[in-house]
C-alpha cells in the first residue's frame, strides 16, 4: 500500500469518528501513553521502532501514517489485559472440554456479578 493510500485510509477511519471528541490518532496515542506511565520520547521510539524525530512530530500533531498506527495499535493490543483475555478465551475454546469451558464461564460470571454488587453497594 502506498503512503498516500495509507494516509487516505487513516483519514477515512478518522472521518467515521468525527462525532467523537478525539480523533482516532489522538485516541491511540493517548492509550499508548497511558500504558505503563509517562514515557520519554526515546523510550517510545525504542518500543515502536519509529525514529525519535517521528515520535516527537506525532506527539505534536503531525498526521500518523497507517503503518505507524498499526505498530502502535499492535503494541497496545499486546499489553492490554482485555485483549489478552479475549485471546485466552479463544484458545480455551479450541483446547478445553465443553465441561471445563462451562465451569470457567460460571466462575467468570460469578466474578462479574460480585463486582457489580460491590459497585452498587458503594453508591
Amino acid at each position: 500500500m502506498s503512503q498516500k493510500a495509507a494516509g487516505t485510509t487513516l483519514a477515512l477511519m478518522e472521518s467515521k469518528l468525527r462525532g467523537c471528541s478525539l480523533s482516532l490518532q489522538d485516541q491511540v496515542l493517548k492509550k499508548f501513553e497511558s500504558m505503563g506511565g509517562k514515557k520519554t520520547l526515546k523510550e517510545m521510539a525504542g518500543m515502536t521502532g519509529l525514529s525519535l524525530t517521528r515520535v516527537f512530530r506525532l506527539q505534536n500533531g503531525s498526521r500518523m501514517k497507517l503503518d505507524e498506527y498499526e505498530i502502535i495499535k499492535k503494541l497496545i493490543g499486546e499489553r492490554d489485559c482485555s485483549t489478552r483475555l479475549i485471546k485466552l478465551i479463544e484458545e480455551a475454546q479450541l483446547s478445553l472440554s465443553p465441561e471445563t469451558l462451562e465451569e470457567f464461564a460460571k466462575k467468570l460470571e460469578l466474578k462479574v456479578r460480585l463486582s457489580q454488587f460491590q459497585i452498587e453497594e458503594k453508591k
